[in-house]
């Protein structure tokens, strides 16, 4: 009845050709920390922005109204304040509640009040049984509100915001442990994919956009997972007591490249994309880890330090012809295969700090695009080739940055007081 009720007060808006407004008041953390409740209101306002449907105010403005008024929007409070409070920020309705989490369940519980009538036109709880489950529980509570049918995930009645330069997926430490992020390609809508009390590191996209391929070590040890795009169906892919890093998906979406290393060796493997047939490309002295594919999907650029320093090497997919690329007495590292095929970005530290560097497919015309006392690395392409996001030390933390292929325009895209590493552009919408 109330989801009928929402349908008709969101179709009566629509006649006035204006989108209602909606403000989302950031949820009460209840028996959870303060950093997990404000991850699901992200979430949950970015699954409301996707939508369509509302026009999200924007925090600042319920902060500052909040403040001046000395409103008290936690706990059980009268619809008739919660109205009051909307009128002043010039909301239609307004959505708060809580999340909690005990013995082991995660609730989120959401209110939604009509501004006009004062009165609660929605009241819903959803619960999991696992910190992974909080981004659906979102989408389901996101579905309620804006009268969509749930689909089960973010390509379905509503979807992330991508702008128009797609998203970048990342790692981040910001609720303690490092989680895989996404963020629209401006910086705008980051919203945390992953929740555990693990390591969730090297996010890779799979060509199609639909999935991302990431490292954790929630099992004891470092082990290749996927997800879907939205945080969805994390599934692990290996499993072994070797450590699996550096996932990188082919161009075709079939396999996925990465690096397995122990006591005894460190090497490129690769396999299918449901974790079978995983094989063994190189096999040396040394460490060779970092695997790249080339947009044809032919070749794999990788990092290895066989000639006594980190350089970087390209071969066959099927580990053929190991070709050297750099040569120099200082650390080349990360290579990431531009759009093209024409070029390829990595790191170097033959300036005494580590900077990105661009160079021809072959290996010539090497060339440093950032040059600071600090440290850069991560690079990675944006789908048109024109830009490269990559990670900094550069104002105290590692934060992502962002930058034209040239190397200018250098453009900070986070910026907290934790470490943001390891950008992964998006494929083409």
């Amino acid at each position: 009845m109330k989801r009928t009720i929402i349908l008709i007060l969101l179709a009566a808006t629509a006649l006035s050709a204006e989108q209602p407004a909606i403000a989302i008041i950031d949820l009460e953390a209840k028996l959870c920390a303060k950093e997990l409740a404000d991850a699901v209101s992200d979430i949950l306002r970015t699954e409301v922005i996707g939508s369509g449907r509302f026009r999200v105010i924007e925090r600042a403005q319920l902060a500052k109204v909040i403040e001046e008024h000395a409103f008290q929007l936690s706990g059980m409070v009268e619809a008739s304040t919660i109205a009051e409070f909307g009128k002043l920020v010039g909301a239609d309705y307004v959505a708060l509640g809580s999340v909690s989490v005990l013995g082991g369940t995660y609730t989120v519980t959401l209110r939604f009040i009509d501004v006009e009538t004062a009165e609660a036109v929605l009241g819903k709880t959803e619960s999991t049984d696992s910190q992974s489950g909080l981004p659906d529980v979102c989408r389901r509570l996101a579905a309620a509100l804006t009268g969509l049918p749930y689909s089960g995930s973010s390509s379905g009645g509503y979807s992330y915001s991508s702008g128009s330069g797609g998203r970048i997926a990342f790692y981040s430490d910001r609720d303690g442990d490092r989680e895989i992020f996404v963020m629209d390609s401006d910086g705008r809508n980051q919203t945390q994919l992953t929740f555990n009390g693990s390591e969730d590191k090297f996010p890779d996209w799979s060509p199609d956009g639909r999935r991302i391929a990431f490292v954790s070590d929630r099992d004891g040890d470092r082990e290749i997972f996927v997800m879907d795009a939205d945080g969805r169906n994390q599934t692990q892919l290996t499993f072994n007591s070797s450590e699996d890093a550096f996932p990188a998906w082919s161009p075709d979406g079939r396999r996925i490249a990465f690096n397995r290393y122990n006591d005894d060796y460190d090497e490129i493997f690769v396999m299918d994309a449901d974790g079978r047939n995983q094989t063994q490309l190189t096999n040396s002295s040394g460490v060779d880890d970092c695997p790249s594919w080339s947009p044809d999907g032919r070749r794999i650029a990788f990092v290895s330090d066989r000639d006594g320093d980190r350089e970087i090497f390209v071969m066959d997919a099927d580990g053929r012809n190991q070709t050297q690329l750099t040569n120099n007495g200082s650390g080349d590292y990360s290579p990431a295969w531009s759009p093209d095929g024409r070029r390829i970005a990595f790191i170097s530290d033959r300036d005494g700090d580590y900077e990105v560097f661009v160079m021809d497919s072959d290996g010539r015309n090497q060339t440093q695009l950032t040059n600071n006392a600090s440290q850069d690395a991560y690079p990675a392409w944006s789908p048109d080739g024109r830009r490269i996001a990559f990670s900094s030390l550069r104002d105290g933390d590692w934060e992502i940055f962002v930058m034209d292929a040239d190397g200018r325009n250098q453009t900070q895209l986070t910026n907290n007081a934790s470490g943001d590493w390891c950008p992964a552009w998006s494929p083409a919408d």
